[in-house]
């Protein structure tokens, strides 16, 4: 049995859309893969998702399992304030490393995202030494329009810039260099598209680009790909 690790964070504004996401993934698991799931959650919503997956379970095949991770654990509100940010769920994904640590490594996936295909392919890319690995956002690069907000920080190049809605982290690494205590002090600074700027920042020179297969944004994707290979 191939048990894969996959994180997602939500809160009261999300939850449906994490329970899709989880749907799609569950459903498209060849029969050897298992999913071990996590799920960082803030607000009254573990009920409403218990309930969702409940119904998820009795349609699909594999043996997966789902755990339960309130923010306020992670101890966040002692560290920082980020409820001054749009969404504080957002910030969530900055602290796996240093919870999940019976894993080496793992998968990332925002609750906006659609699953189409097994993740094995994805868990299986090698990261080359890089914290993480992802997508560049084509995105962001319109956005910007060559500018580099990041440049005076020591980002001399945004053209590697990711996506951080679908990533894969080697965790034993992030953990070996303390860059969760990275991440903490980057909130402050208040970059770019707060916490995908953060990772950017503290991973920048160790981030390993992903095919776009595994976060294909089908809106403003300049890139032309066969849509049956997106996974």
């Amino acid at each position: 049995m191939n048990m894969i690790p996959v994180i997602l964070s939500t809160d009261e504004s999300y939850w449906i859309p994490t329970c899709v996401t989880i749907a799609s993934m569950f459903a498209n698991a060849y029969e050897g893969t298992s999913y071990d799931v996590y799920i960082i959650y803030s607000g009254d919503v573990l009920l409403k998702i218990k309930r969702a997956l409940a119904q998820i379970y009795t349609r699909v095949l594999g043996e997966h399992l789902v755990h339960f991770v309130e923010a306020n654990d992670l101890k966040m509100a002692g560290i920082k304030d980020i409820s001054v940010y749009q969404r504080e769920a957002a910030f969530y994904r900055l602290y796996i490393a240093d919870f999940l640590n019976k894993y080496k490594k793992c998968i990332y996936i925002d609750v906006d995202v659609v699953v189409q295909k097994d993740l094995s392919e994805l868990f299986m890319q090698k990261l080359d030494g890089a914290y993480i690995g992802g997508v560049k956002d084509q995105c962001v690069q319109e956005e910007m329009q060559g500018i580099n907000p990041m440049e005076s920080m020591g980002i001399e190049n945004i053209a590697g810039y990711i996506n951080s809605g679908v990533m894969l982290l080697d965790l034993e690494k992030i953990r070996e260099e303390k860059l969760v205590t990275k991440f903490v002090k980057a909130i402050d600074m208040r970059l770019p598209y707060e916490d995908q700027g953060i990772l950017n920042y503290c991973c920048y020179g160790k981030i390993k680009h992903l095919p776009v297969k595994y976060n294909y944004f089908q809106y403003k994707m300049n890139t032309k790909i066969n849509l049956q290979s997106v996974i």
